[in-house]
């Protein structure tokens, strides 16, 4: 092959490999296999969501539902050092809401905190700078109790649930360059099977965001698709 055909051999492969990546990233295309848009990572298999207590041990306390916001047959995954979580309360609750998160296998949590609480719905929280980064191939549990008697821990009414931080994959992070939305984002991430990070860049699109209307449709799409139930759904957004 003559200098001149290998040039434009080269430019042609690269021009391909171009618009196939453009392919990929469209939004829709990158989670293709399936109807919701989320692609659950494999090999997870064990139930996510776990919840305890009542309102017994809190006199005169208002029953609160807590659930939180993940699937709950596999640990959801994450590829941020501080990823964001994320439940629901169906009312402001009267005892003190309390989140903490352990290493798995681990006796004490590496990082708690208080949280107020100022409406019921969705709520999220970030996992802030003093708190120690989530490390790579590692699980966590992380736990939000409502606490109701802070000398009577078995009281409190709480629920559970896993994260697991991943590397992300170099077409992610292509096709997250190329994004031109955090809606389109969301569905990369969603597509890559990273949970936490579709969800927390859908719960942080703005009011006034002229992709609002379909950051919502695709966050009730993937809370429906884990099972989380229609109240919760409907206040997505």
């Amino acid at each position: 092959m003559t200098p001149i055909l290998k040039k434009l051999h080269l430019q042609a492969s690269m021009g391909l490999a171009g618009a196939l990546l453009v392919g990929l990233c469209e939004p829709g295309i990158l989670f293709a296999n399936t109807e919701q848009g989320y692609v659950p990572p494999a090999g997870r298999s064990r139930p996510q969501r776990t919840q305890g207590g009542g309102a017994r041990g809190c006199p005169n306390a208002q029953p609160v539902s807590l659930q939180l916001l993940i699937p709950n047959d596999h640990t959801a995954r994450t590829i941020a050092a501080r990823p964001t979580f994320a439940w629901y309360l169906s009312a402001v609750p009267s005892m003190p809401l309390q989140f903490a998160l352990t290493e798995t296998g681990a006796a004490q949590p590496i990082f708690v905190k208080e949280l107020p609480v100022k409406q019921a719905g969705i709520m999220q929280f970030t996992l802030p700078p003093e708190a120690a980064e989530l490390q790579v191939g590692k699980e966590y549990r992380w736990t939000v109790s409502l606490i109701c008697n802070p000398e009577h821990p078995s009281q409190s009414v709480y629920a559970r649930g896993w994260i697991d931080r991943v590397t992300p994959s170099t077409e992610l992070k292509e096709c997250l360059a190329m994004a031109t939305s955090t809606v389109q984002k969301a569905s990369d991430y969603a597509g890559s099977g990273l949970w936490y990070d579709a969800l927390a860049a859908l719960l942080d699109t703005s009011a006034s965001s002229p992709d609002r209307a379909k950051g919502a449709a695709l966050l009730q799409s993937l809370l429906h698709q884990v099972g989380l139930n229609e109240t919760v759904a409907s206040k997505s957004m």
